[in-house]
């Protein structure tokens, strides 16, 4: 009887020595400086850019610095899709404001003239990755 309650304990000590350990994503920001953001409102629903805008100033205001807040230059307002669009050669933060809103689709489109590093459109499926906004 003793011998099995040892072999039972020695069997969980085992299983509990020898268990993966679960990497979860860190939250902290890996780079020193802040995200320079401008969001683009890219389908035409009034007020969702400074929604948003007001979102990140809230939620991650010590981290980003949204720096525009606007409709799409061209004022058409097509996008069906949010997308992440890096201005700068800053893939970690591309990275870290893909994680932060889950937004799959970025383009890479790099203008050194450009104030933010990354900018973010609103498509039709922006309550998607902002729902409460």
């Amino acid at each position: 009887m003793i011998l099995a309650v040892v072999i039972i304990a020695l069997v969980i000590y085992l299983q509990k020595a020898f268990e993966p350990e679960i990497e979860e994503f860190p939250t902290e920001v890996l780079f020193d400086l802040s995200v320079k953001i401008a969001i683009l409102n890219g389908n035409g629903y009034p007020n969702v850019a400074t929604e948003v805008k007001e979102y990140f100033l809230e939620q991650h205001g010590e981290n980003i610095d949204v720096v525009g807040c606007r409709n799409v230059d061209s004022h058409k307002f097509i996008y069906k899709q949010s997308l992440v669009i890096m201005k700068h050669d800053v893939p970690q933060k591309l990275d870290y404001i893909m994680k932060l809103t889950d937004i799959p689709f970025r383009i890479i489109a790099l203008d050194d003239d450009s104030i933010e590093e990354i900018q973010i459109v609103l498509g039709k499926d922006y309550l998607e990755y902002f729902p409460n906004r």
